[in-house]
């Protein structure tokens, strides 16, 4: 008997430990990104440019003495942010201004963002105030960037669309739109924020838009939701 409660207590020791399995919806879902750019009948070349970054927080076991059984697999969870810039000037300067614009924000995002992938109140307010930020940094650096064309005063649009999870951020300045195409209808997500608008006195105008939800004129994204494991 004695020796039986021995081997029933060994087995116990020796089993693999019970841990609750978690699976985020950012870890468990991944995205089909394509994109197009179209210059249309009125202009000679694309004076806009596109971006889709690709957000990546992860753990992975480096060394332990753990059994395989007891540590989790590689995690790694993502969000995406697309961006269409669509620049404005003549003799290539709005081409180089959109160019401009991505190129920045990349680095800015790298230098000052915090990459929140679990959305809940608090991170929503802080992702606000994030991207706001963001935004006024790129018109900080158009400005420096445009000291190198003298008389040039650069200009661009900045239409951001970021998934995280099952939330939807929308950002816009300018021109450029972002829709939600659902069940055959396509849903506007921004408002135009150009001086035309101003000037008519559209109560809907601010110097930035930020908006959140659970293609812009020249540029178009399709995007497909997916299951990892599909």
């Amino acid at each position: 008997m004695a020796k039986d409660a021995h081997t029933l207590r060994r087995a116990i020791l020796s089993a693999p430990l019970d841990v609750d399995l978690f699976e985020q919806l950012s870890s468990a879902t991944a995205l089909e990104i394509a994109a197009t750019s179209v210059k249309g009948k009125l202009r000679a070349y694309n004076a806009d440019h596109y971006l889709t970054i690709k957000l990546t927080r992860g753990l992975e076991t480096v060394v332990t003495s753990l059994a395989e059984a007891d540590r989790p697999p590689l995690f790694e969870e993502h969000g995406y942010a697309m961006f269409v810039a669509d620049g404005s000037g003549s003799e290539g300067a709005g081409a180089y201004a959109s160019r401009a614009a991505l190129s920045h924000l990349e680095y800015l995002a790298i230098q000052y963002g915090k990459w929140h992938l679990r959305v809940d109140k608090r991170t929503a307010a802080d992702i606000k105030q994030q991207v706001q930020r963001l935004y006024r940094l790129e018109d900080d650096a158009l400005r420096q960037a445009g000291r190198k064309l003298p008389g040039t005063i650069l200009r661009t649009s900045l239409t951001m669309v970021a998934l995280l999870g099952a939330d939807v951020f929308v950002a816009n300045i300018g021109h450029s739109k972002a829709f939600l195409f659902r069940e055959g209808d396509l849903i506007p997500l921004t408002t135009d924020q150009t001086l035309t608008e101003r000037r008519l006195g559209s109560r809907t105008w601010h110097r930035s838009r930020f908006a959140r939800h659970g293609r812009s004129r020249r540029t178009s994204w399709r995007c497909r939701r997916r299951a990892s494991g599909d």
